[in-house]
């Protein structure tokens, strides 16, 4: 008898009276004491300029049937100045990051531009992000690299998709150096090397199981 236990039950255990006593909550993706969303001490988002919704998006960007269609998030972590910029790429699943002293939207546009700026125009040809207002300027980034961003439904960042990169840098089976950022140059001087599937991701294509992320970069 093979029975299924849904991911709201886990979570729901996890945070009853039972589950706080024997210490459950640590085992979670984000270790939270609580569940729900944090408090923003009464501060509002800045308005995004110019925003467009995500179901204008390409529909090769939905489907992930072409190279070029990104992701952008920022992680937060304990510290308050310990705040990380991932871009992820839809196709290949590829994801760069950086380490940003703020959550300023100019700061992060700018990031967005340095970490994509070597990548050719058929490697850039779309980004995703969702509400947040670090993402304020995207436009900044169009100008710059002519990439033009989507933006999620309001409270719906799961819209964006590629949240599992980002889960396995909280969960700590990807380490992370403050002190430096991974560039485009430096994934590609890394490319050659054959990357084989995390054992608990069934989502990752068939087609990428044995490559990097990075080898359809070469290609294009």
């Amino acid at each position: 008898m093979n029975d299924t236990v849904s991911v709201e039950s886990i979570y729901r255990y996890a945070y009853s009276a039972a589950g706080r006593r024997a210490g459950w909550p640590r085992y979670l993706a984000q270790s939270k004491a609580s569940r729900g969303r944090r408090r923003r001490n009464g501060r509002r988002q800045p308005a995004i300029p110019n925003r467009v919704p995500i179901d204008r998006r390409p529909a090769e960007a939905n489907g992930r049937t072409a190279f070029g269609h990104w992701e952008g998030d920022l992680m937060h972590f304990r510290r308050q100045n310990d705040i990380l910029l991932t871009l992820q790429e839809r196709c290949s699943r590829l994801t760069l990051a950086t380490r940003l002293s703020s959550k300023d939207a100019t700061d992060t546009a700018d990031a967005i531009v340095d970490q994509l700026a070597a990548l050719p125009a058929t490697a850039v040809r779309t980004i995703t992000h969702d509400n947040g207002g670090e993402f304020a300027r995207h436009e900044r980034v169009t100008d710059a690299i002519g990439m033009p961003a989507f933006f999620c439904d309001p409270h719906s960042p799961w819209q964006r998709g590629g949240s599992f990169p980002r889960a396995l840098i909280h969960r700590g089976s990807v380490s992370v150096d403050f002190a430096s950022t991974v560039t485009f140059e430096e994934t590609i001087g890394n490319s050659s090397q054959r990357r084989e599937p995390h054992p608990t991701d069934p989502r990752v294509d068939k087609r990428q199981r044995f490559d990097c992320p990075a080898v359809p970069l070469k290609r294009i």
